[in-house]
């Protein structure tokens, strides 16, 4: 893997989920020499100094690119960033402007969780020594002036990008993050890493980064997501559920805990809601809701009947007989009366068994009628 240091000089372009972008990039040590960069560069602007990891590629209409793997910000000491921020926001400490002042005094009391402090925990403020409730207030108006006119919406997404980048020394799952859970990620990463974890991003991504944050490989939030893991995978062949038999040895495996843990795990998840368990079924809680949904419908569909004398149907089986220009055989005739007498029929059968035939007569029987 490739590294780059240098300042993202422009956006050329950036898609409207912020998941992709064209970057012009000023490498170090050659004033001359702009490179094109492409990926996910989230929260960062221009004017920033950044060290790109990823490779270099050739495109066929563009040239040599610089294809974005992750980032990281280039200050030797992130907080240090994190400080020339709050001092830029000019933010108010008693009577006058005293930007530097309150900035400090905000990095002592909350260090690298300051921004996520002025920007959804305000109230915290208030921790601060001759700090009221007027003070507070007008500390928050100031920051979100500041943040607006500096990063506008991606104020959140540039909060969640220092947290990850101070406290993972990565911040490339930051837009990914945010796209799925948006302002309440960087609180969710705070209380529970695993929480992020999803279709969206896979628990393979998010182990290595709750890791670093802290959270215990034994825990039952990690044991909770690497199941849940294992039943998308189930999902992405077709399934609704997984068996409990299949899932303990893959999840397991995935989790580097003993079966016992998952089995323990899974009854866990089950107890608060992360997963449903029907006997030996493993549900997710949206697929579990559809597939009881589904089977409610279909049962009422099954006892429900259409007002139809037997006159009316053997007319309608001959005409569709007629307009198909086939002679049904006896199951096929039963389907179609079948059909032509509920509000559900499940046709079966093997291949060649006629079963094409048979729905186009029951089409042809419902025009008749």
């Amino acid at each position: 893997m490739a590294t780059v240091d240098g300042i993202l000089q422009d956006i050329i372009y950036e898609n409207e989920r912020g998941t992709f972008t064209v970057a012009a990039f000023a490498v170090d040590g050659d004033d001359d020499k702009v490179v094109r960069a492409v990926g996910a560069f989230a929260g960062v602007g221009p004017g920033e100094e950044l060290r790109l990891h990823g490779e270099w590629v050739q495109h066929d209409t563009y040239g040599l690119q610089f294809s974005l793997r992750r980032f990281e910000l280039a200050a030797s000491n992130p907080k240090a960033d994190i400080g020339a921020i709050l001092a830029a926001a000019a933010l108010p400490d008693g009577g006058a402007k005293a930007g530097p002042s309150m900035a400090e005094r905000l990095m002592d009391a909350f260090g690298a969780d300051a921004l996520g402090v002025l920007g959804h925990d305000a109230d915290r403020l208030r921790e601060l020594p001759g700090v009221g409730q007027k003070r507070a207030a007008q500390i928050k108006e100031a920051w979100d002036i500041h943040s607006d006119r500096m990063w506008g919406p991606q104020t959140d997404l540039r909060g969640l990008a220092l947290y990850l980048q101070i406290h993972v020394g990565d911040a490339s799952l930051a837009q990914r993050i945010y796209a799925t859970h948006g302002e309440h990620a960087l609180d969710m990463l705070r209380g529970d890493p695993y929480a992020v974890a999803g279709p969206a991003l896979p628990f393979p991504s998010v182990d290595p980064l709750a890791a670093k944050l802290g959270a215990p490989r034994d825990s039952q939030s990690r044991i909770a997501a690497g199941i849940v893991q294992v039943v998308l995978r189930a999902e992405k062949q077709g399934h609704v559920y997984c068996e409990a038999e299949a899932l303990a040895v893959p999840a397991a495996e995935l989790l580097g805990l003993p079966e016992a843990a998952v089995v323990a795990g899974l009854a866990r998840a089950d107890e608060e809601g992360a997963l449903v368990v029907e006997g030996s079924r493993v549900y997710r809680l949206r697929l579990h809701d559809a597939d009881v949904d589904a089977a409610a419908r279909l049962q009422s569909l099954a006892g429900a009947s259409v007002k139809l004398s037997d006159k009316q149907a053997a007319e309608a089986l001959r005409k569709a007989e007629k307009e198909v220009d086939v002679t049904l055989s006896d199951k096929q005739r039963e389907a179609v009366t079948a059909a032509l007498g509920r509000r559900l029929v499940i046709l079966t059968g093997g291949p060649g068994t006629g079963k094409t035939t048979a729905v186009r007569a029951i089409l042809a029987a419902f025009r008749a009628r």
